[in-house]
């Protein structure tokens, strides 16, 4: 290939075909796309077959071929015929390996270190074309990674203090993915603030008991809120904006309880903060319980406006606002 007058080395039309193939047998046919074209050089033109079989056999890759055929058979629910057929590699059954590809496909969980040791017994051992090579895949998980090594360079003589430290880097790591996994969930300090007032709500009404929390709960701010009140544009934009924000925020819980509550309270306490009088509402299903209804909901009211993050106070009847304010019969629609 020449390009601005330059000769540059490429790889062949069969040699790109292996290379396609052995890139998805390597990451097990993880992804669709991969798959797709993995397909199209399995079912093409059968000319081309012949000379992707040479080269199959000079680099050794039947297992991987006769993997990655029956994957395709299970996806696509095609078969290969002629030339492709006749590669069978001895003492080896392909659905194994094909079969967890298949379920790795199709999977949307996310993987966990056992997904480690089930890969390693239904797919690399299956694969791995000796005894030693195999020898050698069972000890790759307790290596060293060599990000570890170049990052903690030791003397050979202390190589051994790798094993020790393996875990406090594999800790370290762990905890710098969940830092960057905050961090994406929480683009704006704001909403990384109500995050934390959040989770200091849930600790304080799980650790307080009530007689301590009444205060916390429904707040100076109703006190004398029993009139109308008149909301302005510019308290509307902050009502719909901190709203957004508590919403944001408790969408990623992580290990604390995030529910309609909590919402309120630090929703009530961030507009209490722009000078917008907010209270509590609680209320309870009229209804007979059911399991796509909530028995029982919190929500905010600024004036005669109801504000609620879940949206789920339809149906509900209002039993308690304030303790100082008596609670009004309504049906919310």
């Amino acid at each position: 290939m020449e390009w601005e007058g330059k000769r540059i080395r490429t790889l062949s039309q069969a040699d790109h075909r292996l290379f396609a193939l052995a890139h998805g047998i390597q990451h097990e046919w993880c992804a669709l796309h991969w798959l797709v074209d993995g397909a199209k050089i399995l079912f093409s033109d059968a000319s081309n077959h012949a000379e992707l079989i040479r080269g199959i056999e000079k680099y050794g890759m039947e297992r991987e071929f006769a993997v990655s055929r029956r994957v395709m058979e299970l996806v696509f629910g095609m078969k290969t015929s002629g030339i492709l057929s006749s590669v069978k590699p001895a003492f080896f059954n392909p659905e194994g390996p094909a079969e967890y590809c298949r379920d790795r496909l199709f999977s949307s969980k996310p993987p966990r270190l056992i997904d480690s040791f089930v890969k390693i017994a239904r797919f690399d051992l299956p694969l791995a074309p000796g005894f030693h090579a195999k020898l050698r895949r069972l000890a790759e998980p307790w290596k060293v990674p060599a990000q570890d090594a170049l990052r903690q360079r030791l003397p050979r003589s202390f190589y051994a203090l790798h094993v020790a430290l393996r875990p406090f880097n594999v800790m370290g790591r762990r905890i710098s993915r969940l830092g960057q996994k905050i961090a994406a969930a929480f683009p704006s300090g704001e909403i990384l603030g109500a995050w934390a007032l959040l989770a200091c709500a849930d600790l304080r009404l799980r650790l307080m008991p009530y007689s301590l929390n009444r205060g916390f709960i429904f707040g100076a701010s109703a006190e004398g809120d029993k009139g109308e009140t008149i909301i302005s544009e510019e308290d509307m934009a902050a009502i719909r904006h901190l709203s957004g924000v508590v919403k944001h925020a408790a969408s990623h819980p992580f290990l604390f309880n995030m529910t309609c509550l909590r919402r309120s309270i630090v929703l009530k306490d961030l507009l209490v903060c722009k000078g917008i009088r907010a209270r509590i509402v609680f209320g309870v299903q009229k209804k007979e319980r059911s399991r796509d209804r909530i028995p029982g909901h919190a929500w905010l009211r600024v004036g005669d406006l109801d504000i609620d993050t879940y949206g789920a106070n339809s149906g509900l009847a209002v039993f308690s606002t304030s303790p100082s304010i008596p609670a009004e019969t309504r049906t919310h629609g």
